[in-house]
């Protein structure tokens, strides 16, 4: 059997190309026979996203180093580690998308995990519906594996052409996966059974990463403890950046424009050091979703999950979904424009009550094994 993936894995971004490694190796785990490969599709709209944000027409021809480097170290990865398909294709033309998959005679096709059914401008691909929902593709059996439609903009879903095509997309598929209740309400609106729809946690919880780990020597903290900040908020940044500094932590940026005393990540590391990093840490700032589980799974370092307002006025953050399934949602702070409050800090990371690693572990493995029983129903279908 030839299964082919298709996700977001050309992403300039740790999570989305290690969601992709993940679900990979998970799928050779439970298909050991079959051929397994991420289908090398790329929207032409974020490829040229991506290589604008790092070259420029004019001398020195970089725009950004920083996105240059993680740009050329994410594909180095890709091509040493992933079963990534032989041909490849560059198009946001669902006609031209759909041919190609055709073409590669693919007996299944799993679609996810990652926000590939987002619906909004500007996303990881065209505005859906897209070759993502794979219209019209017939012949291989469709799964979809922990997918997600985070972010979607509901301005999108007033419109109920828009809707009905793409619920009848999403009913064409064999197995409906999601993972979180975001997407599963997003489905439900869209008129998808709730009978039908499956939970599946995020690849990156599924299958043991820790074998490519690299730890880099080079990092040099001081002899401090080090702590890192990922946010997008400039101001949350710097108030985290102030706690930690005062404490006598060195701090890592590991997201956004270096703030004065912040650690740089090198440009030079590879994806398997940028995860090494998260296994330094002893404490953690962030409002990323998977740098939240490479902590969790790396380190012992306690996590603070920001969920913005602006962002997810109605607290249903994918962040805060995944902790609460792990019993883990005092780690979430949802945080207004103003930015933290006084003392948070203090409060969170200077209490002496933090939840143990065995604990958070057993809350994994709980998600591992609930799984289990949807991987024999998947099975079960391509049979």
């Amino acid at each position: 059997m030839k299964i082919g993936i298709l996700t977001y894995h050309r992403i300039v971004n740790e999570g989305s190309v290690l969601q992709a490694y993940c679900l990979s190796k998970y799928l050779r785990q439970h298909f050991p026979d079959d051929h397994i490969e991420i289908i090398d599709y790329r929207s032409w709209m974020v490829e040229k996203k991506e290589y604008r944000q790092a070259y420029t027409w004019k001398p020195p021809f970089v725009k950004n180093y920083d996105h240059r480097a993680k740009l050329h170290s994410l594909r180095a990865f890709l091509k040493t580690n992933c079963p990534i398909s032989r041909k490849f294709i560059i198009t946001d033309k669902i006609d031209k998308a759909r041919r190609f998959i055709k073409n590669q005679n693919y007996d299944a096709i799993f679609v996810g995990s990652d926000t590939v059914w987002e619906v909004r401008k500007n996303g990881g691909a065209a505005l859906a519906p897209n070759i993502y929902f794979l219209p019209n593709v017939t012949g291989p059996k469709k799964i979809a594996f922990a997918v997600s439609a985070d972010q979607t903009d509901t301005k999108f879903l007033k419109d109920s052409k828009r809707c009905r095509a793409l619920a009848d997309m999403i009913n064409d598929f064999e197995f409906k996966a999601i993972r979180d209740d975001f997407t599963f309400n997003f489905l439900k609106a869209l008129g998808v059974s709730n009978k039908k729809i499956n939970y599946l946690p995020d690849p990156t919880l599924l299958y043991n990463f820790a074998e490519i780990v690299s730890v880099s020597e080079n990092l040099d903290t001081g002899g401090k403890p080090l702590a890192g900040v990922a946010v997008a908020s400039t101001q949350i940044r710097e108030q985290a950046t102030r706690f930690f500094q005062s404490h006598g932590f060195a701090v890592i940026n590991i997201l956004g424009t270096n703030l004065p005393g912040q650690l740089h990540v090198p440009r030079h590391y590879s994806l398997n050091q940028r995860l090494g990093i998260f296994s330094q840490l002893t404490a953690l700032v962030t409002d990323r979703f998977h740098g939240t589980i490479f902590t969790l799974k790396l380190s012992q370092a306690p996590v603070m999950f920001i969920e913005p307002h602006n962002k997810y006025p109605k607290q249903n953050s994918k962040g805060r979904d995944l902790l609460q399934k792990l019993n883990l949602e005092h780690m979430v702070f949802h945080v207004n424009d103003n930015g933290m409050e006084s003392g948070e800090f203090e409060k969170y990371f200077l209490c002496k009550e933090q939840t143990s690693k065995d604990a958070i572990l057993a809350g994994i493995h709980n998600l591992q094994v609930s799984a289990t029983q949807h991987i024999e129903n998947i099975k079960a279908i391509l049979q």
